[in-house]
């Protein structure tokens, strides 16, 4: 994506000790034409916004559909503006979210744009990230079971079942019963005989939770 297309938001206050720092870093940004546009509001002119957001502290900024509270250096700006747009960067963001336990921010984006579900499945599949990260991407599918977003995802899921990698398939055996949809029993059950042990436990267990 070109960047000069790309727009942010900076939401400030006059008590705001960190405010100024981050208006210099983007007004360089600017200039340097990693970033077509900058929109700056202080909430003391504009609160509404501010309660319209939910956001309770400043400085707190939006580039792209990638939110964040308090101050960032000018290279993870540049890096987030960079990730806008692209494949994995949602993906990305998710990590960035659960990393810092920013758990109900990322439920809050996945039950306002379910889509991004299939993001969340990235990380399930990419066992470089962080541990602390995978925990977190199980923490939210757990939140999730009641709410019907699950339901479609069996077939991605599935494919997840046959990931060559055993931990991969044992996380998608157990979300596949979280999704509550009956038809991701005949994928559990090819995984009744799976190599891994501990996936055909968690299998089993998520045939009995399913029926």
């Amino acid at each position: 994506m070109n960047r000069k297309f790309i727009e942010a938001l900076l939401l400030i206050g006059p008590n705001c000790p960190y405010c100024a720092t981050m208006m210099q870093l983007f007004n360089e940004i600017i200039k340097q034409g990693q970033l077509g546009k900058l929109e700056i509001i202080n909430i003391e002119v504009q609160p509404e916004l501010a309660v319209d957001l939910g956001v309770r502290s400043v400085p707190w900024l939006r580039i792209g559909g990638f939110e964040f509270e308090g101050i960032l250096d000018q290279a993870e700006i540049v890096h987030w503006i960079k990730q806008v747009g692209e494949t994995n960067g949602m993906a990305n963001y998710f990590e960035y979210l659960l990393g810092k336990a920013q758990l109900a921010k990322a439920l809050n984006i996945i039950n306002s744009h379910p889509i991004y579900l299939q993001d969340l499945l990235i990380l399930v599949e990419d066992t470089e990230r962080r541990i602390d990260v995978r925990l977190g991407v199980g923490a939210v599918f757990e939140e999730l079971q009641n709410s019907g977003l699950l339901y479609d995802l069996v077939e991605k899921l599935a494919l997840l079942t046959r990931n060559p990698v055993a931990s991969v398939r044992a996380d998608a055996a157990h979300y596949l019963s979280l999704t509550q949809n009956q038809q991701a029993i005949p994928h559990l059950q090819a995984l009744l005989h799976d190599a891994n042990a501990e996936v055909r436990d968690i299998a089993a267990e998520s045939i009995m939770a399913l029926q």
